[in-house]
C-alpha cells in the first residue's frame, strides 16, 4: 500500500506524485462535502480530474474513483443532520423552567470559570404534575462559577430553562445549528452556580479523579493570574481560568494556535522525546548500538505523547496530531524517506473511516490543510535557509529562529482563506512567533511537564512545585510583553474581505503554482496558475460591475434580540444603522455576528454608521465595525449614550478621527444621487420622557416614492409626536417599531404607512415575546406580511429603480429563499403562520 520512495520521484524539491489510493481518497474527501457545498465541491472535483486525467488514463481507475465517489455522496447524505423547525409546546416560552434528568456526555472546560456540559439521555417534566418523558436530542449547559465538576457517565437532576439552538442565520456566516446537530445537540441552557438547583449522582471514574487532582495540584501550585490559566490550558486543555481578555490578547499578537493543543504541542511533545533519547544515549552509549538514536527518539515518544493525550483530555485535535505522529514514527521506523505526504493521508484514512463526518469539523480542516501546505512549501524554505550567509557561532540560533517564523508564516499562508472566512481578521504579528514558540516549546511546556510529574513523587514533591510555579511565571512576563505591545498600539489586527468560494479556490490555484514553478516541475498545466488568478479576481469584478446597477438594498440582519440594518446602493455607497449589542459588555457582537455578515464579499467599509438611539441593543455592536472598518462619518440623535458605553464610543471615535453630527426632523442623509434618507424624528428641542421616544425615525425614499421607514425603538409617546407632524410615512417596508413590541403599537401609524411587507427583528424565543400577539393578530387582520428575524434569519429586500422589480430573500438554517414581490406576496402570509406560535 505505501509507496516506494525510491520510484516515481522528481528531483524537484515539491511533493511526489500521488498514488492511486491517494487520488480515490481525495476525491472521496470532496463527495463527502457535496451536500453542504454542491458547487464548490463539484468543480474542485472537476480541477482534479483535469490535473489527473493526463497521467491517469486507465478507465478502471476512473470508474472506481466514480463510484467510492458515489458511495461517499450518499453516506454524506445519511450523516448530514436534520433539523426539526419547532420544540415541543413546553419549550416554546422563554420564561418556562421545566425539570430534567440526564446523563454527562462530556464535559469541556471553558473561559471564564465556564464549564459546557453535553447531556445525554434526556428526560424532561414538563410541570410538577406531569411525567417525565423522553426528549430527542442532547443537551448543550454552561454552567459559571461552579465548584462541582461533574464526570462523563454521572447523572443530573434539576431545574433548566432549555432553548432550542438557534443561533444567528446570516448571509454567508457560521451555521451554528448544524454546527451542534452534527453533536446531536438541539437544546442549551445556562446556569451560575449560586442560582442552580442541580443534583449530581453516580461515582466519578478513578480517571476522571485523578485528572480533578493533577488539576487542583497546577492550581495549588501556581500564582493566580493570566499565567496560572495559560499553563492549565497548555498542559490538560482546561482554559477555564483564562479570561477572555487575556485569550483576545494572545489572539491579535498571531499567537492564538499555540493555545489550541494539536500538531505544534505534540511536536514539543516529540521534541522533548528525542532530548530525552539523546541524554539517555549520554548516559548508556551501548544502546545506539542496537538502534539508531532517530528510532529511539521514536520509541521514547510513543509513550510520552499517549500521555500527553490523555492529560489533554483526547481533544479531536490532538488525536489528530497524534495519528500523523504515529504514522511518519511508524514509517521512520521501516527505513523509508520523505514520509510526510505517506503519513498524512494514511491519517486521513484512518480518521474518515471512524468518522466521515469530521471532515466538516473546521479543526479538521485547518489541521490537514496546514500540514499539506506545509509539505509543499517547506522544502524551499529550508533550501533557503541552509544557503544563507550566516556564520559563527550564533548563525544556527538565527536560521532555527527563522525556520519558526518560516512555518508559521507558511501555515498562515496556507489557511488564510480558511482563517478570515472562519474568524473574519487576521494578524500580521506573525514575527512573534520567534520569541513565544521557542519559550513555550522550550522551557514552559518542559518545565510544566516535568513539574507535574516530580509534583507526584514523595519526597521531591516541593520540587515540582517550583517547576509548575517557574513556568506560570514566566507565561505571566510572556503575557506582560504582549501587554506593552498593546498599550503602544502595536497589536492591531486586519479586518479584511471573506472571499467567496471561487476567490478561496483561485488564491490555493495560485499559491499551488507558484510553489510547482519554484521547483521547476514541467508537468504542471499552464492553464492552473491562469484559472487560479480568473477565479481569484472573477468575483470581484463581477461584484462591480453589480454594484454600478441602479438597485439599493436593505438587508435586515439576524443580531439576536437586537436590531441592526444595512442599506447598499450603487457604486457601493452603504450604510449602517445601529448594530445589535449584548447585555454581556465581554461578548462583542460586532466582531462574532455583524462583521462576517458585513464583510461576506465585500470590503469592510460603510460610508455612515447612524445610531438611533442608545439601548445596548442597538449601539454595542456597532463599536467592533467603528474600530476597524473605514468609516466617514457617525450620526445620532443628539443623545449621547450615558455610563461605559458612552465613554468607550467616545474614545473609538477619537482614536479614528470619525466626524460625528447629530440630526433631527427635516434633515436628511444622501445614500446616492437619488436616494436619501429623510429624518422624521425626533423634532428640534424634543425632550422625551423615555430614550425611546428620542429614536430617530428614518425614511428611505427615491424620489418621492417611499421605500422604508426605519423607527429604531419609537413607543406611543413618539409615535403621537411623528404622526402630528404631518410628514408623509407612506413607504414599501415597514420595519416594526421597538421590535414588535406593544407599547410601540398605533393602528394610525401603520395606515400611514400602508406597507406591503412588515420586518421586525427579534430573538428566537425571546424572553419579552417579540412580536407582541396584539400586533401579530393585526397583521393578519389587514392581510399584512410579517417576516422576522427570529423565524427567518437575515431579510434583504432589493429593489431594482430602473425596472420596478422588488425581490425579498430570507436566509433560515441552510437554505436561502427567494420571492418575486407581489402587491402583497399572496403565494404565503406569514403573519397567520407566526401567529400560531404561543
Amino acid at each position: 500500500m505505501l509507496r516506494s520512495c525510491a520510484k516515481n520521484k522528481t528531483s524537484a524539491s515539491i511533493p511526489p506524485g500521488l498514488l492511486p489510493w491517494q487520488i480515490l481518497l481525495l476525491f472521496a474527501v470532496l463527495s463527502l462535502f457535496i451536500p453542504d457545498a454542491p458547487l464548490p465541491s463539484l468543480c474542485a472535483g472537476a480541477l482534479l480530474f483535469a490535473f489527473f486525467l493526463k497521467d491517469r488514463k486507465n478507465s478502471l481507475f476512473w470508474l472506481t474513483i466514480l463510484l467510492i465517489s458515489i458511495f461517499a455522496l450518499f453516506l454524506a447524505g445519511f450523516l448530514k443532520p436534520e433539523w426539526r423547525a419547532d420544540p415541543p409546546a413546553y419549550l416554546q416560552k422563554a420564561r418556562n423552567k421545566v425539570n430534567i434528568r440526564a446523563r454527562v456526555h462530556a464535559v469541556r472546560p471553558k473561559p471564564e470559570d465556564r464549564l459546557q456540559i453535553i447531556l445525554k439521555e434526556l428526560e424532561v417534566q414538563p410541570a410538577e404534575d406531569t411525567q417525565f418523558q423522553k426528549l430527542e436530542g442532547r443537551v448543550v449547559w454552561t454552567w459559571q462559577g461552579t465548584k462541582q465538576w461533574p464526570a462523563p457517565g454521572q447523572m443530573v437532576q434539576g431545574r433548566f430553562r432549555l432553548k432550542p439552538i438557534q443561533g444567528r442565520q446570516n448571509f454567508g456566516t457560521w451555521d451554528t445549528r448544524t454546527y451542534w446537530a452534527r453533536q446531536k445537540v438541539r437544546y442549551r441552557t445556562y446556569t451560575k452556580a449560586e442560582a442552580t438547583e442541580v443534583s449530581l449522582h453516580g461515582p466519578k471514574n478513578a480517571s476522571w479523579s485523578f485528572r480533578l487532582f493533577l488539576r487542583n495540584r497546577i492550581l495549588d501550585s501556581t500564582q493566580e493570574g493570566p499565567g496560572q490559566g495559560l499553563l492549565l490550558a497548555l498542559l490538560m486543555g482546561d482554559r477555564s481560568q483564562t479570561s477572555y481578555q487575556t485569550l483576545g490578547l494572545v489572539r491579535r499578537a498571531s499567537l492564538a494556535h499555540s493555545l489550541a493543543l494539536s500538531g505544534l504541542h505534540v511536536g514539543f511533545v516529540v521534541a522533548l522525546a528525542w532530548g530525552l533519547a539523546w541524554i539517555s544515549g549520554k548516559m548508556f552509549p551501548a544502546m545506539f548500538t542496537r538502534l539508531p538514536r532517530q528510532k529511539w527518539g521514536i520509541l521514547f515518544a510513543v509513550p510520552l505523547i499517549l500521555i500527553y493525550l490523555w492529560l489533554g483530555q483526547a481533544k479531536p485535535s490532538l488525536i489528530r496530531a497524534a495519528l500523523m505522529f504515529f504514522f511518519w514514527g511508524l514509517l521512520l521506523l521501516q527505513g523509508r524517506k520523505n514520509i510526510m505526504a505517506d503519513g498524512l493521508f494514511l491519517a486521513l484514512l484512518l480518521i474518515l473511516c471512524l468518522d466521515p463526518g469530521s471532515v466538516h469539523n473546521l479543526g479538521t480542516q485547518l489541521s490537514f490543510s496546514a500540514v499539506a501546505g506545509i509539505i509543499l512549501v517547506f522544502p524551499f524554505l529550508r533550501d533557503w535557509i541552509k544557503h544563507l550567509p550566516f556564520t559563527g557561532r550564533g548563525s544556527r540560533t538565527v536560521k532555527a529562529l527563522l525556520g519558526i517564523l518560516g512555518i508559521s508564516c507558511i501555515a498562515n499562508l496556507v489557511l488564510l482563506p480558511l482563517i478570515v472566512t472562519n474568524f473574519g481578521e487576521w494578524s500580521p504579528h506573525l514575527y512573534l512567533n520567534c520569541f513565544w514558540l521557542p519559550l513555550l516549546g522550550f522551557c514552559v511546556l518542559p518545565l510544566g511537564l516535568a513539574g507535574l510529574a516530580v509534583s507526584l513523587i514523595p519526597g521531591i514533591m516541593p520540587c515540582g512545585e517550583f517547576l509548575l510555579f517557574a513556568s506560570g511565571k514566566l507565561l505571566d512576563v510572556m503575557i506582560s510583553v504582549l501587554e506593552l505591545l498593546e498599550a503602544g498600539g502595536s497589536l492591531e489586527v486586519l479586518v479584511p474581505l471573506r472571499p467567496l468560494w471561487p476567490e478561496a479556490f483561485g488564491y490555493w490555484m495560485f499559491v499551488c503554482s507558484l510553489c510547482i514553478w519554484r521547483g521547476q516541475w514541467r508537468a504542471w498545466p499552464k492553464w492552473i496558475p491562469v484559472f487560479g488568478l480568473l477565479l481569484l479576481l472573477g468575483p470581484g469584478l463581477l461584484n462591480t460591475l453589480e454594484n454600478l446597477q441602479n438597485k439599493v438594498s436593505l438587508r435586515l440582519l439576524d443580531v439576536g434580540q437586537g436590531q441592526s440594518v444595512f442599506l447598499q446602493a450603487a457604486k457601493e455607497k452603504s450604510m449602517l444603522i445601529d448594530g445589535g449589542g449584548s447585555w454581556n459588555k465581554e461578548y462583542d457582537l460586532g466582531r462574532h455576528i455583524l462583521s462576517p455578515a458585513l464583510t461576506w464579499g465585500r470590503s469592510p467599509q460603510v460610508d455612515t454608521v447612524v445610531l438611533t438611539h442608545d439601548d445596548y441593543d442597538h449601539l454595542r455592536g456597532l463599536f467592533y465595525i467603528l474600530k476597524h472598518y473605514r468609516i466617514q462619518r457617525f450620526v445620532f440623535n443628539g443623545n449621547w449614550p450615558q455610563g461605559w458605553d458612552g465613554e468607550h464610543l467616545k474614545a473609538i471615535l477619537k482614536k479614528r478621527n470619525i466626524p460625528c453630527r447629530s440630526v433631527q426632523t427635516g434633515d436628511s442623509l444622501q445614500l446616492s444621487e437619488t436616494l436619501q434618507l429623510q429624518v422624521l424624528h425626533p423634532p428640534a428641542g424634543y425632550f422625551a420622557d423615555k430614550d425611546n421616544d428620542a429614536s430617530l425615525v428614518l425614511r428611505l425614499r427615491h424620489g418621492r416614492r417611499g421605500l422604508a421607514i426605519l423607527p429604531g425603538d419609537i413607543e406611543n409617546s413618539g409615535l403621537t409626536v411623528l404622526l402630528g407632524q404631518k410628514n408623509s410615512l407612506q413607504a414599501e417596508v415597514l420595519l416594526l417599531p421597538h421590535h414588535g413590541s406593544r407599547s410601540s403599537f398605533n393602528p394610525a401609524f401603520y395606515e400611514q404607512a400602508a406597507p406591503d411587507l412588515g420586518l421586525v427583528s427579534c430573538g428566537y424565543l425571546n424572553f419579552f415575546n417579540f412580536p407582541h400577539r396584539q400586533i401579530r393578530d393585526y397583521c393578519i387582520e389587514t392581510d399584512l406580511p410579517l417576516f422576522s428575524t427570529a423565524r427567518h434569519g437575515q431579510i434583504a429586500v432589493t429593489w431594482n429603480l430602473s425596472s420596478q422589480v422588488r425581490i425579498l430573500r430570507t436566509k433560515s438554517g441552510q437554505e436561502s429563499v427567494d420571492y418575486s414581490w407581489s402587491q402583497r406576496l399572496e403565494h404565503w402570509n406569514f403573519a397567520a403562520e407566526y401567529a400560531k406560535v404561543p
